[in-house]
């Protein structure tokens, strides 16, 4: 009787916990066939299916900055009828936790492919998506983008020799560190030949500044220069900035002047009289001091 009395009480429980992992498989499938559909709607150019995927109020978390996601999907979409004339997505994977009755966090992994303007790009993604249901449809509620330059892999190369891809930081470092030697390189060069790295800072920056827009005025020479900071100094920090003036600090190359015939002061007159030609030619004054390893740049409106 006891015996009997345990089955009555253990069989509804494991009934329940089999309709529960069989409720979660089922959650974890809808939800990845959601995203591969995602994927499909691009490259198929369904702009209607990938704006109402996104809920209203979603947002979209990059490494350096949050807005509203449907904002975000109509410029994307915008700038592909625009400018992609193909796209392919190739998931390499997915993973999917449920979070409650209708939500779930998927994680994927995916090679994109873009035809930008006949030049063929490719991307590697790491994208994590949290998607909630809303009237028995899957939408995104946030999302969280992480990409880089693709390294793509022939079939002819066997598997084991298909690894070495660098994490995106130590490849920007590596870049960063290469672009140094290189321009210690042309600045001894044109050194050697005559050239002191004051005036060929000015002969580059004049020649930079032809390209520049002037109508965008002091705004777009302060982000015109954040921008390029980025791409040389692995820390930056903006101490003023108004509609006058800004204020960077940033590390500065550090000139090895044992196997380079530049010293560090003659690196600092190069990089003043380059971005000087350039504000000049914005309507603005630059000026670079050193301090330490650092730089400290002051950018004035006329």
């Amino acid at each position: 009787m006891k015996k009997f009395i345990f089955l009555l009480l253990i069989v509804p429980v494991i009934a329940l916990g089999q309709q529960t992992n069989a409720g979660e498989e089922t959650l974890k499938k809808t939800a990845e066939t959601f995203i591969t559909n995602f994927y499909k709607n691009w490259e198929n150019k369904n702009w209607d299916e990938i704006l109402s995927s996104a809920y209203t109020e979603g947002k979209i978390i990059s490494l350096a900055q949050t807005g509203g996601l449907t904002d975000a999907f109509k410029s994307t979409t915008e700038y592909y009828k625009t400018n992609v004339t193909d796209c392919k997505i190739t998931v390499n994977s997915l993973s999917t936790e449920v979070l409650g009755p209708a939500m779930t966090l998927v994680t994927a992994r995916y090679v994109k492919t873009e035809n930008i303007n006949g030049e063929i790009r490719s991307w590697d993604y790491l994208d994590i998506y949290l998607l909630e249901m809303e009237k028995d449809v899957w939408k995104i509620k946030s999302y969280y983008p992480q990409y880089f330059p693709a390294v793509i892999f022939s079939d002819k190369v066997d598997k084991q020799w298909q690894k070495g891809k660098g994490e995106p930081a130590w490849r920007y470092i590596g870049a960063s560190n290469q672009i140094q030697g290189i321009f210690s390189y042309f600045m001894e060069d044109y050194k050697d030949t005559g050239t002191s790295p004051a005036e060929l800072g000015k002969m580059i920056g004049a020649r930079f500044a032809r390209y520049w827009d002037n109508s965008r005025g002091f705004e777009g020479l302060a982000s015109g220069f954040l921008w390029v900071l980025q791409t040389v100094s692995p820390s930056i920090e903006v101490l003023e900035r108004n509609e006058t003036s800004v204020k960077f600090k940033y590390i500065s190359f550090q000139t090895d002047e044992k196997n380079w015939g530049i010293t560090q002061q003659e690196m600092l007159e190069y990089f003043q009289n380059a971005f000087g030609e350039i504000a000049t030619s914005m309507g603005g004054i630059c000026s670079i001091a050193e301090d330490g390893k650092y730089y400290m740049m002051t950018i004035k409106r006329k």
